[in-house]
């Protein structure tokens, strides 16, 4: 394969981990509705940079960590463990959110955590390339330039996508108003629903 072919059919794996709606998208809206693009952007970067770490662990460690997660109970555990519990905090959270919403909050540091709370990225990652290395061997001609390549145009993938998020975040959250008064309950749910959506996988 070219390095150009490798580097879209990454973009396109890239594009399905950061559409559908989650910790970080819902979050991105909601901080760009309420302070504005440039701190939901701060948000995104930090997100994308964790999207980096992802992306890595799956080419270096996915058969490591995929292992692990298929043999070892206490690691399935964990991966169910941290979106259930964090979902619970975020339903726990909403009646907390007017004390905290006008505090100086580091965006960037909130985009690293709130990417690193979603593992299911992760699982989506070592899931994604073990499937695009499987159809289309490439691991063994990747070199820094190549690496390189694919981090920088997954990184710019993640902020394009959620720089969208951002933009739209004031016809959506308008058009569903519901949404922006109990954005915690709609985070913290989803949440729960995929660490259960987690458990039957494994």
């Amino acid at each position: 394969m070219t390095i150009s072919q490798i580097i879209i059919i990454m973009i396109l794996a890239s594009v399905i981990a950061a559409l559908p709606l989650g910790l970080v998208n819902l979050s991105v809206m909601n901080i760009s509705y309420k302070k504005g693009l440039h701190s939901a952007m701060k948000v995104a970067g930090g997100a994308a940079i964790i999207e980096i770490f992802f992306v890595l662990a799956a080419i270096f460690a996915g058969k490591l960590i995929n292992k692990a997660v298929q043999n070892s109970t206490w690691v399935q555990w964990i991966f169910i463990a941290i979106p259930v519990f964090t979902g619970l905090f975020f339903l726990w959270k909403k009646n907390r959110y007017k004390t905290t919403s006008n505090q100086n909050n580091n965006h960037f540091l909130h985009g690293l955590l709130l990417n690193i709370i979603s593992v299911q990225v992760l699982l989506f990652w070592i899931f994604a390339y073990t499937l695009i290395n499987n159809a289309f061997p490439f691991q063994e001609n990747i070199n820094a330039g190549v690496l390189s390549a694919i981090l920088i145009a997954v990184w710019l993938t993640k902020i394009v996508v959620l720089w969208v998020y951002a933009k739209l975040s004031h016809i959506i959250l308008r058009k569903f108003n519901f949404i922006t008064s109990c954005i915690n309950q709609v985070i913290g749910l989803i949440l729960i629903f995929t660490g259960i959506l987690q458990y039957f996988k494994f």
